[in-house]
């Protein structure tokens, strides 16, 4: 894919065909609407995503950038959900806007991808992502509501932001969808984030939530982004600097590192002694954690994951 008229081409062909065993690749830089800045006016150029997506799309370490997309769709994303792998890709000056006020609270909304059940690996987002009503929103991605989901050598450096009750950085949660079966689960290593996100119900620096009967594991990764007050919401509750809320026997978290001084709780709620919270390091901050017995000081300076722009 080399243009926008190629990307858009894809997104049309995804309606009927989901690509499975398919490599798409990224020929170069793509921007969909050139001189338009995110958060601004309405750009001429909407983006509908791209359907369930199968197979491989490698980006090269190409970026896309100019995606504004507002929708009350299930799932919103770049790609609506992703059951292959999305990798070496960057997602810069783009706006996802979830629009929905009602529903079902399991619909998820991410820059990249509404509903992981695939791959995403070494992807870098800056982009604005907003969600108006139920649900969960993450700065990557939405949900996870089936077993398998990863989230590797990943960096969300832009904004999470709405009237949800459940944001993360990087994943909004893990749940089991009405009428579903199984035990979803997510596995997040080596990431890293340092955008900025509203503190409402159920946030994580990390992941907003991981539901009962669902798996989360966090290993290697640093959360050194920034919680900005929602001017709606005198108490936020259920605010963590790694996991908003951790219900029970969901979650393993290890050797993560944490900087940002204004929250105190590694989980904002923890609903279990089973989950297994261990080695989480504190970088140049003053304020003592609570919630986890035997995390470590450090003054490392900063933990970036194996990202290379070029």
């Amino acid at each position: 894919l080399y243009s926008p008229a190629d990307f858009r081409g894809f997104q049309e062909l995804s309606t009927e065909y989901n690509f499975d065993g398919i490599e798409i690749k990224l020929g170069n830089d793509i921007n969909l609407n050139p001189g338009w800045e995110a958060g601004t006016t309405e750009p001429d150029n909407k983006w509908a995503p791209i359907q369930n997506f199968a197979g491989t799309f490698d980006g090269g370490m190409n970026s896309i950038s100019g995606v504004y997309l507002q929708s009350d769709a299930d799932y919103l994303g770049v790609f609506q959900e992703v059951s292959g792998t999305v990798k070496n890709l960057v997602l810069e000056n783009s706006y996802i806007e979830n629009t929905l006020t009602s529903g079902d609270t399991k619909n998820g909304t991410g820059s990249v991808v509404g509903q992981l059940s695939g791959t995403l690996q070494t992807v870098k987002s800056s982009a604005e992502v907003v969600l108006n009503g139920s649900g969960f929103a993450g700065g990557l991605a939405g949900v996870v509501h089936t077993a398998g989901a990863k989230i590797d050598n990943c960096w969300f450096a832009g904004s999470v932001s709405g009237k949800g009750s459940h944001h993360g950085m990087l994943l909004g949660g893990t749940r089991i969808p009405e009428g579903g079966t199984g035990t979803p689960s997510a596995t997040i290593t080596n990431c890293l984030t340092t955008g900025t996100i509203e503190a409402r119900a159920n946030t994580g620096g990390l992941v907003g939530a991981a539901w009962s009967d669902t798996k989360l594991t966090i290993e290697k990764s640093l959360y050194a982004g920034e919680y900005v007050a929602a001017s709606d919401v005198a108490s936020p509750w259920n605010i963590g600097t790694v996991l908003g809320n951790a219900k029970k026997n969901s979650t393993t978290a290890t050797n993560v590192y944490v900087g940002n001084d204004t929250v105190s709780k590694v989980i904002g709620s923890n609903e279990s002694t089973s989950n297994s919270i261990a080695s989480i390091y504190i970088l140049n901050r003053e304020t003592e954690l609570t919630g986890v017995s035997g995390y470590k000081k450090t003054q490392l300076g900063f933990y970036i994951p194996e990202y290379n722009e070029n």
